[in-house]
């Protein structure tokens, strides 16, 4: 059932679908792609949080990554999603770290 709330009344509408709403075949996304593009989006969000040069490679650098990776990515003006898939965040934020995180 569908509950709808309109401001400035003080009752609630209710409405039942006449057909069920489901998303095509073509639009699900498979597991191991979503879990993927979620991981991607946390390093998305680690990169933000970094948020000058400094800050990115010094992180990268505390993290294991080599001087030279770290000054090339943290001075990159590439953004956080396309930096999040990179080979240097990787190895900073891998799989392990991020599990540990939570």
């Amino acid at each position: 059932m569908l509950v709808w709330f309109f401001p400035g009344r003080n009752d609630f509408l209710t409405k039942q679908p006449s057909v069920e709403v489901r998303p095509k075949a073509s639009h699900r996304v498979p597991q191991r792609v979503a879990t993927f593009r979620i991981r991607r989006r946390i390093r998305a969000c680690y990169w933000k949080q970094w948020r000058n040069v400094r800050a990115r490679i010094a992180n990268l650098r505390q993290l294991g990554v080599k001087k030279d990776e770290a000054v090339t990515h943290g001075c990159s003006r590439k953004g956080p999603w396309t930096l999040s898939s990179s080979k240097a965040v990787h190895e900073a934020l891998s799989l392990d770290d991020l599990d540990h995180e939570g």
